[in-house]
């Protein structure tokens, strides 16, 4: 690879490599204390002068990670592994493991940083590499099976313009070409072709004026692996003020905007065609101060704002939504091996009831506009929240995680879900280039009106649980196996007007699922790499109370990716 000569180069290389990325940024969703407070630790992390503590798990985090990877639900269009709190944010991926992720990184999924190449003395470096991918998948979100070829151009790159001022790119864009037709774009411009940008891409400015830090951000996502695509967008500013010693106040201003590029329908009932609510306009305030009482333990106060404005074309749910977090968290870092991160406070959102509620109808291919029925209501939510990780190491071969909390946030189907989380990992290095990974996870969520959208949907009340187990294993120095198994279950339990008047045969549905997998990767050379996967979900439907009977099903991926390191 010819790299930039000059640092001014490398500055219209970012630039340049933005712009098409801007009007659709991503971040945090907002609503969520527990997602909120960890955007303001990274946030914080990167003051120089608060210095922050390294991870306890250290390299073990991205073996936990990678042991996770056959729970991710995006590889399959029938898969409950998603957390449903986490639905209404399009910026990330939905999985239900809670920590690990990055808001200014995309660096996980199977995607890794391409190492920085320095120049000299120069102020800036590079990591550039592709990742090709050939996919074959016999159920897709758009029905039927297809093979998606797909190319990644990835970018780790940092420009220090002096001492006190800095910029940094990471991200991944994608071009997935499809063997049959989505409307990936728009109506007007169906293609077999669909881009990607990963979630976690991200251009950042940072200006260190001593007691003074402040970042500049923009997160582009771009959700083509979703039945309707999805572009959302976080730009923001954070301030840091270390206003006097062991004191600093943070303020952050995020605006989040979605959009929905498709107008394809979905989510057909009663030869009504609803939709969810994608396109939205978001204000998130946050402002957070802690104090450093000793080297081991800090602690602070929390308060956070959100202003969303869903104006969608049919189905909305609501109008405009205003809301508020505030309370305490405070981290102890027991020791070198070991920290414990814990939140609390109270949460409050106010909903505006709809106006109307549309639905599309197919066969006339035209917009009903229907009165929202007495008890599609704008109930408020007030609520209390915690959220409690606790990260150890073990010893040299054993790491694991712990994390539990309530919160209420946005749902794409109803106004808001209140849930309850549990999840659990570790991993172990067993013998000699052998590393077993363990996770297992428990969620409870349930829309706050029961005759809101979630009777509508069907999805009053939503309970899962699921375990995942992973071997990895190092055969040689250039060839890696691995293995994994996965159970889990969802129940639903509807109940409301409508469920009850329109559907009342629809309580308690159960789905399980069982998934295996298995991968070998071969590194041909120290800038190349090459694996193959093969994965099975297999969804056995026969509980649930006979509505849908299609959910028994079995469904295939084998994929094939090649990496070049520049």
């Amino acid at each position: 690879m010819q790299l930039p000569p000059s640092p001014l180069n490398f500055l219209l290389l970012l630039i340049t490599l933005s712009l098409p990325l801007a009007p659709h940024a991503a971040a945090q969703s907002g609503a969520s204390p527990s997602q909120n407070a960890a955007f303001i630790r990274e946030l914080r992390a990167r003051v120089p002068a608060l210095s922050p503590t390294p991870d306890p798990l250290g390299t073990d985090r991205e073996k936990l990670e990678a042991g996770r990877e056959y729970a991710y639900p995006e590889y399959f269009s029938e898969s409950i592994a998603a957390a449903r709190r986490s639905e209404n944010d399009y910026s990330d991926y939905v999985g239900q493991y809670q920590t690990g992720r990055s808001y200014f990184s995309p660096w996980v999924r199977g995607y890794e940083a391409p190492a920085k190449q320095e120049n000299g003395a120069s102020k800036w470096s590079l990591g550039t590499a592709m990742q090709w991918e050939a996919e074959y998948n016999s159920q897709t979100l758009g029905g039927g099976d297809l093979w998606i070829l797909s190319s990644y151009l990835l970018l780790d790159g940092t420009y220090q313009i002096d001492a006190s001022q800095k910029l940094t790119l990471a991200g991944g864009i994608g071009v997935n070409l499809l063997t049959e037709e989505r409307e990936y774009i728009s109506d007007s411009l169906a293609t077999e072709l669909g881009l990607t940008v990963l979630p976690g891409t991200s251009l950042t400015y940072d200006l260190d004026l001593g007691d003074v830090h402040v970042t500049l951000y923009d997160r582009p996502s771009l959700r083509t692996n979703l039945s309707t695509p999805i572009f959302q967008n976080d730009l923001g500013i954070a301030i840091n003020w270390a206003f006097r010693p062991q004191w600093d106040w943070t303020l952050n201003y995020t605006l989040t905007t979605v959009r929905r590029l498709s107008t394809q329908r979905g989510n057909d009932f009663l030869g009504v065609d609803f939709g969810a609510n994608t396109d939205a306009t978001r204000h998130t305030i946050n402002s957070t101060v802690i104090h450093q009482i000793s080297q081991s333990w800090s602690a602070g106060f929390e308060v956070s704002y959100i202003n969303d404005d869903t104006s969608d074309d049919f189905w909305p749910l609501r109008s405009l939504m205003q809301g508020w977090n505030a309370g305490f968290l405070t981290v102890w870092e027991i020791n070198t091996r070991s920290s414990l991160n814990l939140a609390a406070g109270y949460q409050k959102l106010d909903f505006d009831r709809p106006d109307y509620i549309n639905g599309w109808l197919p066969s006339l291919g035209a917009i009903l506009s229907l009165a929202p029925p007495i008890y599609l209501s704008a109930q408020d939510v007030s609520k209390p929240y915690y959220s409690l990780t606790y990260t150890a190491k073990i010893n040299d071969r054993i790491g694991h995680e712990f994390a539990m909390g309530f919160e209420s946030n946005l749902d794409p189907y109803a106004n808001a879900n209140s849930s309850h989380y549990v999840n659990y990992g570790v991993t172990a290095q067993v013998w000699r280039g052998g590393q077993l990974t363990v996770s297992s996870y428990a969620e409870n969520s349930h829309a706050d009106d029961e005759g809101n959208g979630g009777g509508l949907n069907y999805e009053s009340e939503m309970s899962r649980y699921g375990i995942d187990l992973h071997l990895s294993q190092q055969i040689t120095p250039a060839v890696t196996v691995g293995a994994g198994y996965s159970y889990r279950q969802q129940t639903v339990d509807n109940h409301g007007d409508f469920a009850e008047e329109i559907q009342p045969a629809v309580n308690n549905p159960r789905l399980h699922q069982q998934g295996l997998g298995a991968n070998v990767s071969y590194a041909i050379s120290s800038n190349m790499q090459v694996r193959l996967d093969y994965q099975m979900l297999a969804t056995d439907g026969s509980d649930f109370n006979g509505i849908s009977p299609g959910q028994t099903s079995t469904q295939h991926r084998v994929a094939v990716s090649l990496r070049l390191q520049f």
